[in-house]
């Protein structure tokens, strides 16, 4: 039994690191390859509210809706049968979180911009700047990166403000400069990356496209209890529990 959490964030910011959107999707998904485990009934921590509107869970239509509302199990609705059992994922509760403008609840890196241009007017110094959500706790951020989408074909990183172990992986004519972060992050770290890089106007750097994974965390805050036998709760099955956050469009305007 392989139990998994996935969730996705986008996240739109001001370059003065104010926050204009933001969106958390999630779908949790069973996987059993076994026959005889298919009979089961899987608890969802206590801590879970899964009658928090602001999350508008949706379980599969297959699904016992009112337990899950009432009792937090996933459980098929038709008793006689079991879960498939053919090694395919198969997603039984989805979820979606919009945050209003400058909530940080669903942003777990805030992000913000300098730009500065140097005297000739052919460059521009550009410092982005990183805060770990301190709200979010015990999140480690790893793979953490950058693209800045302009086509040139040098771009220097500042050695002098390289806390992170920042480098640029590529310069690419397709998608621009790609910087990564070397060091994992962990709540309410802060740190920047600066970087020289030719050009003439501050627009064709942006939108600046961030990256990141978190593992073993959600911000939903969806976590199991225990997993049974449907019809024996006092017989438990082993299973792994994957859970990880990853970015869709997590930008800079």
């Amino acid at each position: 039994i392989l139990l998994s959490v996935n969730e996705t964030i986008n996240a739109s910011f001001n370059r003065d690191g104010s926050i204009q959107s933001s969106e958390l999707k999630g779908v949790f998904e069973v996987r059993v390859n076994d026959s005889e485990l298919a009979d089961l009934l899987i608890k969802l921590d206590d801590s879970v509210n899964v009658k928090d509107r602001t999350f508008q869970f949706k379980s599969h239509p297959n699904i016992d809706k009112n337990q899950f509302l009432n009792e937090k199990l996933i459980s098929l609705k038709d008793k006689t049968k079991n879960f498939p059992h053919n090694d395919q994922s198969l997603g039984v509760l989805r979820w979606r979180k919009v945050g209003k403008a400058d909530d940080t609840s669903l942003v777990p890196i805030e992000l913000s911009t300098w730009v500065t241009p140097n005297s000739a007017g052919d460059s521009f110094d550009v410092t982005i700047e990183f805060e770990i959500n301190q709200d979010l706790q015990d999140m480690k951020i790893e793979n953490l990166g950058f693209i800045i989408p302009i086509p040139i074909r040098t771009a220097t990183i500042n050695e002098d403000n390289n806390d992170f172990n920042a480098s640029i992986l590529e310069i690419n004519d397709e998608v621009g400069i790609v910087i990564k972060i070397g060091s994992p992050l962990e709540s309410n770290q802060t740190g920047s990356v600066s970087l020289s890089v030719p050009g003439d106007m501050e627009d064709a750097l942006f939108p600046i496209d961030a990256c990141f994974t978190i593992n073993e965390h959600s911000i939903s805050g969806i976590n199991i209890d225990s997993v049974t036998k449907r019809d024996n709760t006092t017989e438990a099955y082993s299973y792994d529990l994957i859970r990880n956050i990853t970015t869709d469009e997590y930008i800079i305007m």
